[in-house]
């Protein structure tokens, strides 16, 4: 059966890797409002005046907003295929980027514009990437959504140390410009040749994709009502924002305690790095083990990272190792969602279920930063807030270990396929 499958798997990236890769890039570009954000909020703070609290509020704005609109991106998805959403998305956000250079003193600007991000940042999110990738892979899928999810490795490896360069170089503003034409410049072409779903690409090869109601998986009411849906949802929910805190205030917490913002900001770049080896290894080993477990050990591991910051003494060798353990959990953390969110939904709503789902990720990864802020501005530290999160990450991993086995549909379009 392994061998079988192997095989299969073998066939399946011969056919698809140009989904894979440019998915993976596309990833890369649609993180750069996050991960770069660490990095401006010194210099806008200087500028303005304004506390980390408004500033981070920024990403708060994205993610109220992709709470209410992703469902609804899902659903066009669903119905017109990834990339009829993705392509305008991505022209929307990186013009969005560019915009925030032009913010004023005011800083209701500041949130307008991070409003305007919103509605591009929505229509990329890991939604339309993982439902093209898991529209062309069943017996590889594990290990094909962990590279294509790679991409935000490569951001979160490449933006804060490429950021801070940009910044010394043109400022911030001139930073925020270069980041948005750099993204569209490296995205935009590979989408316009590579960037279909398996339904997409069965059209422009002449042939008459299958109804999308006979694509097994749950109903829109069956899938929601599901205590999977309920426990998913809340551990995304809740991870993401712990983990999100930890990433967007890396280089604050670490400047914090005495290092240089030019080594935080190096050491940073280590987040990266590791969170595409946790994907990798994540993804093969989800194509072999019951994801429950896999996903419990990985949901727990930030709490290490927690644990670590609470002992800071400011070296690099410490931080080095805190942007590993983060990484890690990162790099494991969302492959995890991903992939059981298309074992337990199936294919045939995939794109509204895990639209609801992304929405939420995206909401926690504006309270987290948020939250973090709240704490240091009240506190003048973050020591409370790692207290906090630790808890809270191992609430998630327990709500993934209790999710059940894969339903039969999912095993039902294996063997199908």
């Amino acid at each position: 059966m392994q061998d079988r499958d192997g095989v299969k798997a073998a066939a399946e990236w011969r056919r698809s890797w140009p989904v894979v890769l440019t998915s993976a890039l596309g990833l890369s570009v649609s993180v750069i409002y996050i991960y770069s954000l660490g990095i401006f909020i010194e210099p806008i703070e200087q500028e303005f005046g304004w506390g980390r609290t408004q500033i981070t509020a920024g990403i708060t704005v994205v993610s109220v907003m992709s709470v209410v609109l992703a469902p609804f991106v899902g659903m066009l998805i669903d119905r017109f295929g990834a990339r009829s959403v993705g392509l305008p998305g991505v022209i929307i956000y990186c013009s969005a980027i560019a915009a925030l250079s032009l913010v004023g003193g005011q800083v209701w600007m500041w949130w307008a514009g991070w409003a305007v991000v919103a509605l591009g940042s929505v229509c990329i999110k890991p939604t339309v990437w993982t439902a093209a990738v898991a529209s062309h892979f069943s017996a590889g899928r594990g290990l094909a959504l962990a590279v294509a999810l790679c991409g935000t490795g490569i951001g979160q490896a490449l933006l804060p140390f490429l950021t801070n360069e940009l910044v010394g170089l043109f400022g911030w503003r001139g930073a925020y410009v270069a980041l948005a034409v750099g993204g569209a410049l490296l995205v935009l072409p590979l989408m316009l040749l590579f960037f279909f779903d398996a339904r997409e690409q069965q059209r422009r090869q002449g042939v008459a994709p299958a109804d999308r109601s006979a694509t097994p998986g749950r109903g829109l009411k069956e899938g929601f009502l599901s205590a999977q849906f309920l426990f998913l949802a809340l551990a995304a929910l809740l991870a993401t924002a712990g983990i999100t805190a930890l990433l967007v205030h890396f280089v604050p917490m670490t400047t914090f305690a005495g290092m240089q913002r030019e080594a935080a900001a190096a050491a940073a770049g280590v987040i990266g790095l590791a969170s595409m080896t946790g994907r990798i290894a994540c993804g093969a080993l989800l194509d072999r083990f019951d994801g429950r477990i896999v996903g419990a050990i990985s949901f727990a591991l930030p709490c290490l990272a927690c644990v670590l910051f609470l002992g800071f003494d400011g070296s690099t060798g410490q931080a080095v190792l805190l942007a590993a353990v983060i990484g890690l959990s990162v790099g494991a953390e969302i492959d995890v969602i991903a992939y059981l969110a298309t074992r337990h939904f199936g294919l045939r709503n995939f794109g509204t279920l895990f639209g609801a789902v992304a929405g939420l990720i995206s909401f926690g990864a504006g309270l987290g930063p948020l939250f973090a802020g709240i704490v240091f501005d009240a506190t003048e530290s973050y020591a409370n807030a790692h207290l906090a999160l630790i808890p809270v990450f191992l609430l998630t991993a327990a709500l993934v270990a209790s999710l059940g086995p894969y339903p039969v549909f999912a095993q039902a379009t294996e063997a199908a396929e």
